[in-house]
């Protein structure tokens, strides 16, 4: 180090006729830039951070009122399952007394499976197309209704024919 401090110090002059070269003072200020550039991504982050908390306030609250109008769906499938049940069972009792058919009982059973799958898809579908399977369901439950009503009306009409038949002996 010593040498290099006597050479400037012989050589002072040489040095000091040189002018400066021009510089682009913004380069020299690119600091500055830097700090502009954290500030963006420090704004960017912190528009991210509101996004996603806003995401979730909005997923807590969607889910809160899906649970609600569950809830309001179950009371009122629960309601129309008390009702159409208990409109079935008159009517097979009613059935049962004139004929115990076995094939009745079957097409009743599968009814009932489908209407379980309509309610387990129900569970798992999204609130826009639960309409659509509650109507399903309660068409199901017409259908069923409907059959019974047929059979049993066969059946008091059969029943009468028979007792016109044996009056007219």
């Amino acid at each position: 180090m010593d040498r290099l401090e006597e050479f400037i110090k012989n050589n002072r002059e040489a040095f000091d006729d040189a002018k400066a070269p021009a510089f682009n003072w913004d380069q020299i200020q690119t600091p500055k830039k830097k700090e502009a550039k954290y500030r963006t991504l420090k704004f960017l982050a912190l528009a991210a951070s509101l996004a996603l908390l806003i995401s979730v306030f909005i997923k807590v609250n969607i889910k809160q009122e899906d649970q609600v109008a569950q809830t309001e769906l179950g009371k009122e499938l629960s309601e129309l399952k008390v009702y159409y049940s208990s409109q079935v069972t008159n009517r097979f009792d009613q059935i049962k007394k004139y004929n115990s058919d076995p094939d009745i009982e079957k097409d009743i059973q599968q009814m009932d499976v489908f209407i379980a799958e309509l309610e387990e898809e129900l569970k798992d579908v999204p609130p826009s197309k639960r309409e659509e399977i509650i109507e399903a369901m309660i068409k199901n439950y017409h259908y069923k209704l409907m059959m019974l009503d047929r059979v049993l009306n066969q059946i008091k009409k059969s029943e009468k024919e028979n007792k016109d038949d044996s009056i007219d002996i």
